[in-house]
């Protein structure tokens, strides 16, 4: 009997019910009965993984879909037996399962755990620099008023005495003493405010630098959250959201897809804040739909691809004031997707980001 078997290596209930175990083994005379059960035990533990197993006959007629590593479906049956069942096949595969849904748990702790840890670090660091950034504002303005008044005394700092023949100007040591303060005050207030604008530009960087390690420590390699979505209103709104000056963006491609709303806006950003970096304030975006596969590709008319770069390495930048890691954000996110993401030259001799193996959905069918 199946129990009996699986009693020998693991703790088995005989119920015909799922119960929130860790995997479900079926035979095939259960499955029709269970089968609305299992889905919804399936469905109620994503974004985890519940595997489920079945012990089929040979000439048994359910037939189910397996998983396919090139899609994202996940079919309700994840591992089929063959029944009279060999008990070293059946261990194997069973113990191959549980150790996919161990895998896949210790992933997402983990993943937890360091969008905790990346939070926290990104608010104990936010606030002194927001506090820098007041005070850095504060000197600014201060010198702002200061400046003026400073050059006002060195210009009245010479003025003409009522008893010299002719109304000459007449300049006394106190007068000379007073345009020479002035002028060393106007000196020392442009030095101070030149120090502050460098400053100021430190602290830029410094937040554009958190917010960046921030997006990398939570691009996982799981997208918790899949849903159909609008490739062109995606592009919008991370268009809305990156300082892009002059540059313009064509995006009408029409397709929907699935992916993690989120995700897919923080990828569609760092391609754009690259382009525009890298391309300056005029460079022009184009995201085009793929003719020979399935996906996107986002392009622009900018300077191109230095030769024998991975862009896509962490800290890999050619740009001073880059940090290297826009474009390795933009590699997890489509690896978390299960997209395969290239770096080409685009037809106006920019770079062009191409991203296959997307999943595309129907345009006739509704949206969901």
């Amino acid at each position: 009997m199946l129990v009996d078997l699986l009693d020998e290596e693991y703790d088995v209930t005989g119920a015909t019910e799922p119960n929130g175990a860790d995997c479900y083994v079926v035979d095939d005379e259960t499955f029709p009965h269970c089968r609305g059960e299992l889905e919804a035990a399936k469905s109620a533990a994503e974004p985890g993984f519940l595997p489920v197993l079945l012990v089929r006959r040979e000439d048994t007629r359910i037939d189910v879909q397996l998983p396919d590593h090139d899609t994202d479906e996940r079919p309700l049956v994840d591992e089929v037996v063959t029944a009279p069942v060999d008990p070293p096949v059946l261990f194997r595969r069973l113990s191959n399962l549980l150790v996919r849904r161990e895998q896949l748990q210790e992933l997402r702790d983990q993943r937890d755990r360091l969008d905790e840890f990346a939070s926290v670090v990104s608010h104990d660091l936010r606030n002194p620099l927001g506090i820098a950034r007041s005070y850095t504002s504060l000197a600014q303005s201060t010198l702002s008023t200061v400046a003026p008044e400073s050059a006002d005394g060195r210009e009245n700092s010479v003025g003409t005495e009522g008893g010299a023949p002719g109304g000459a100007a007449v300049e006394t040591d106190d007068t000379a003493g007073a345009a020479e303060e002035a002028s060393d005050t106007a000196d020392a207030v442009a030095e101070a405010t030149a120090h502050l604008d460098t400053a100021s530009e430190a602290i830029d960087r410094m937040e554009q630098l958190i917010e960046q390690l921030l997006q990398a420590a939570r691009a996982g390699t799981v997208v918790d959250s899949v849903e159909q979505v609008r490739l062109d209103d995606v592009a919008a709104s991370a268009w809305r959201n990156v300082d892009t000056a002059g540059a313009t963006l064509q995006c009408e491609t029409g397709l929907r897809l699935e992916a993690g709303p989120e995700e897919l806006q923080e990828l569609l950003e760092n391609l754009f804040r690259n382009a525009v970096e890298h391309g300056g304030e005029t460079v022009a975006v184009v995201v085009r739909p793929l003719s020979e596969a399935s996906g996107f590709a986002v392009a622009d008319d900018g300077p191109g691809l230095d030769d024998g770069v991975d862009v896509f390495e962490r800290g890999v930048t050619t740009d001073d004031e880059g940090t290297g890691l826009g474009l390795s954000i933009v590699a997890d996110v489509a690896e978390a997707h299960g997209w395969t993401v290239r770096a080409t030259e685009s037809e106006r001799g920019g770079a062009r980001f191409v991203f296959e193996q997307v999943t595309l959905v129907d345009p006739d069918d509704p949206f969901e």
